[in-house]
């Protein structure tokens, strides 16, 4: 029974042991068993973290094999960089649409998976639209006009470039167009007149951030 009770004893010590070298600091914010994702866009999972290197050792998801790589060029497949959060539907500005598998705050990139081909696809957090929110008063859900007669349904909205993805209505292209080139024929059910009256909505809510250098959080850093 003693032993028994040694052993439980001792897993939990573990567990516990491991729960708080995981901090989820600016210093170490990928963890052991964490989804990341490389820059050359392999998919893993951790299995290790050199903290004096600032190393992390990684176990492929197509090849099994285990590879190590600077921490600073890895994504991780939690959390949210400023609004984009894992899981979101994003258009890249070269129209590939996607869902986001991991955020990079180190190199301020993200790595999303296509749709269409399967490919896992690094871009920059600047080049890419997401599926929530309004820019100057054309929000996705709407239906827009584009100066050349394009009708379609928003994608998505970038409030870096002031750019908008849709998918014509007629080919079911995916196209990206600058906001003042388009009219919109209608006020979605998810955004009222308040959304469309400001430039960038939803707001970004700075306070929620875990890291304010990173611009990293858990969860979405929306404000009300």
């Amino acid at each position: 029974m003693k032993s028994i009770l040694a052993i439980i004893s001792g897993l939990i010590l573990v567990s516990s042991v491991q729960t708080m070298a995981c901090p989820r600091s600016a210093n170490q914010l990928i963890c052991p068993d964490d989804t990341i994702v490389s820059d050359d866009n392999i998919v893993g999972f951790v299995v290790g973290v050199n903290p004096f290197q600032g190393t992390v050792a990684f176990r492929s998801k197509s090849t099994g094999n285990i590879i190590t790589r600077d921490k600073l060029s890895l994504a991780l497949g939690i959390g949210c960089l400023e609004m984009y959060c894992v899981g979101d539907t994003i258009v890249s500005n070269d129209n590939i649409v996607g869902t986001i598998l991991a955020v990079n705050p180190f190199q301020n990139t993200i790595a999303f998976q296509s749709y269409s081909s399967g490919n896992v696809i690094t871009r920059p957090l600047e080049s890419l639209s997401f599926d929530i929110g309004c820019i100057r008063g054309v929000c996705v859900g709407d239906t827009i006009i584009s100066s050349d007669n394009i009708t379609g349904l928003v994608l998505a909205v970038n409030p870096f470039y002031g750019t908008v993805a849709f998918r014509s209505y007629s080919s079911g292209n995916v196209i990206t167009r600058q906001v003042e080139t388009l009219s919109s024929t209608n006020y979605c059910d998810d955004y009222g007149h308040y959304s469309r009256t400001h430039i960038r909505y939803p707001f970004i809510n700075e306070e929620a951030y875990t890291h304010i250098k990173l611009k990293f959080s858990i969860q979405r850093p929306q404000r009300p």
